[in-house]
């Protein structure tokens, strides 16, 4: 879900930055060939039982639903209780921006911007700035840029790219939340830096002539993962490509092994928790995609190299990508999942077109099929694989427990909520949900209105009452909302 939501934020933001699609691949190393071991169960019917189950009701505990307003660049919230929240203020039309909570739960950081347009990609301000969860507190902590570039070139728009576009700049909070990382060009050059709260100078990280992208701190907290690129052209490919880890205070080493093609986009999909870095190197038109990994100080090596694009998740403990392009049913299909302690991936579906990873636990969504709105639905348990509905694959929401419930926003239908066993229970999910997330056994959604209004609801899934609406409707279509609990 993850990758696709970066992917839409990339059209929306970037436009011609040629950023790289997210589909699927052909192609797997000779070790992924072998058989899968799935016990395949017959298809799962959705239980309607006599009498409403009699259990007790949901923990609850207070929470924040944070939200994007494209239609004006904003990030908004709605308390558990019904208060909304303005978090960062409008800025553009068709507009998104990075956010990220602080690991206290009590603050996030989000750049702010000011003048121009994402259609430009031009701005006269960026600035990082933090603001509590409860819209407490606002301060601006640093101006990306001290000397904003003018006119309309493509190194120009660029450095903006690299700057504002949620899909390059990731913005981190440390474990300890004393700094945040993020990319900035406040000292003449697009660099990393970690920008302490509690006030002072910016600590430089990298210092390179090229433009930094997509960091990702390890687990450990020490050594970041980033790409570089010195240009993202103007849709004819981008510049002189790599990947790096990097101690926060020590120099970088490659991800990717010598004689990668420079007419290329790359990727970091992230960290296992075993401190082994993941990045995807793509040539401009997706003939050929390679998974390289670089395991603790080891020496980086592909993973794995197709013909086609691919799509692909990651989760602390595993890596998983399919090998079958969507839109494509010719290609080769299958779902490769890699834990970081074998050499080679392990073939697990032979077929597959998306897949979901639940952060917590050995459980999966694999999705298969030709069209996105009527893929069908897999949920795969250490091994077993239960087939229980079709239907949109780009809004997943994983509890802590391992309970999966899937939207249907897309094909304007409703949802599904469905147990690590595969079985599935019938709720009153409204049609066209758009799912926020969890908190306990509540499930929190927003779900379209008449005359173009959303509301929130929160849905008990141990029980068949309807959703309870919360505060009232807003007048703007929600983008990838998050359930924030509330310290």
């Amino acid at each position: 879900m993850r990758r696709l939501l970066i992917m839409v934020i990339l059209a929306l933001v970037c436009g011609a930055c040629g950023a790289p699609p997210q589909n699927a691949a052909t192609n797997p190393t000779t070790a992924a060939n072998s058989t899968s071991g799935l016990v395949e169960r017959p298809t799962i019917g959705i239980p309607t039982p006599d009498v409403a189950p009699t259990v007790a009701d949901s923990v609850r505990g207070a929470v924040t639903i944070v939200y994007q307003v494209p239609q004006d660049g904003s990030v908004r919230g709605i308390t558990s209780d019904g208060a909304t929240l303005l978090l960062a203020d409008p800025t553009n039309s068709n507009q998104t921006v990075p956010w990220a909570l602080a690991p206290d739960g009590r603050t996030i950081a989000v750049l702010v911007l000011q003048g121009g347009d994402a259609k430009t990609g031009l701005y006269t301000s960026a600035a990082l700035w933090t603001v509590g969860i409860d819209e407490s507190n606002p301060t601006k902590r640093l101006e990306l840029l001290s000397d904003f570039p003018g006119g309309d070139t493509v190194q120009q728009r660029s450095i903006v790219s690299a700057l504002t576009n949620p899909g390059f700049q990731r913005l981190i909070w440390t474990a300890d939340g004393n700094e945040i990382i993020v990319t900035s060009a406040h000292e003449g050059q697009v660099d990393v830096y970690a920008v302490p709260v509690a006030g002072g100078n910016p600590r430089r990280i990298t210092n390179t002539p090229a433009l930094e992208l997509q960091a990702a701190l390890a687990p450990d907290g020490t050594t970041l993962a980033y790409g570089t690129t010195d240009s993202f052209g103007t849709g004819d490919g981008w510049s002189n490509v790599g990947a790096w880890v990097q101690p926060l205070d020590g120099e970088p080493t490659s991800i990717i092994g010598a004689n990668v093609d420079t007419w290329a986009s790359v990727e970091i999909a992230g960290w296992l928790a075993n401190q082994t870095a993941v990045a995807l190197v793509r040539d401009q038109g997706v003939v050929n995609t390679a998974i390289w990994v670089r395991e603790g100080n080891a020496e980086p090596r592909e993973l794995y190299a197709a013909t086609a694009d691919v799509a692909w998740d990651i989760a602390p403990n595993r890596f998983a990508f399919t090998r079958s392009a969507v839109g494509n049913p010719k290609a080769d299909g299958g779902l490769l999942l890699w834990d970081g302690s074998t050499a080679e991936p392990q073939l697990v579906s032979n077929a597959a077109s998306l897949v979901h990873l639940a952060p917590q636990a050995d459980l999966m969504l694999i999705c298969e099929g030709d069209t996105p709105n009527e893929y069908s639905f897999t949920l795969w348990n250490a091994g077993n694989a239960a087939s229980f509905s079709s239907g949109p694959c780009d809004d997943v929401a994983w509890s802590d427990t391992g309970v999966l419930a899937v939207g249907g926003q897309q094909a304007n239908t409703g949802g599904w909520v469905v147990d690590g066993n595969g079985g599935v229970r019938e709720l009153s999910i409204p049609s066209g949900a758009r799912l926020a997330g969890w908190n306990g056994d509540d499930l929190y959604l927003f779900a379209p209105e008449s005359g173009g209004t959303w509301q929130l609801y929160r849905l008990d899934t141990t029980r068949q009452d309807p959703p309870q609406p919360i505060g009232a409707p807003i007048a703007f279509e929600p983008y990838t909302p998050v359930v924030v609990q509330t310290p």
